[in-house]
């Protein structure tokens, strides 16, 4: 009975270190696939960033110096008049989404 009792433990340990390096091993493979989305995205948001800070410095060159153009738009991440983010529909983000969706649909 006792070596049933240790043989059960240990099928326990083995089977509960097994679902925490899983989890692990999801949870890197989550952040690289969402780093992989932000790439992208950036990718498209750089050009929008830049001519934003044009547009700033043409409107008023007395007023807009490129520092305060860049302070106002240099981090523009492409939410566009508080509407939804632009450019999560990119095939990185899209597998980014997916695992994450597939994840939550195996729990």
């Amino acid at each position: 009975m006792k070596l049933l009792i240790i043989a059960l433990s240990f099928i326990l340990i083995f089977l509960q270190t097994n679902i925490v390096v899983a989890a692990e091993d999801r949870a890197v493979k989550q952040r690289e696939l969402d780093k992989a989305c932000e790439m992208a995205r950036e990718k498209k948001l750089v050009p929008m960033r830049k001519q934003l800070i044009e547009e700033c410095m043409n409107k008023d060159r007395q007023k807009n110096d490129l520092k305060k153009c860049e302070e106002l738009h240099g981090s523009y991440n492409g939410r566009p008049h508080g509407r939804a983010p632009l450019f999560y529909d990119l095939p990185e983000c899209e597998q980014a989404a997916q695992y994450q969706k597939s994840y939550r649909q195996a729990n």
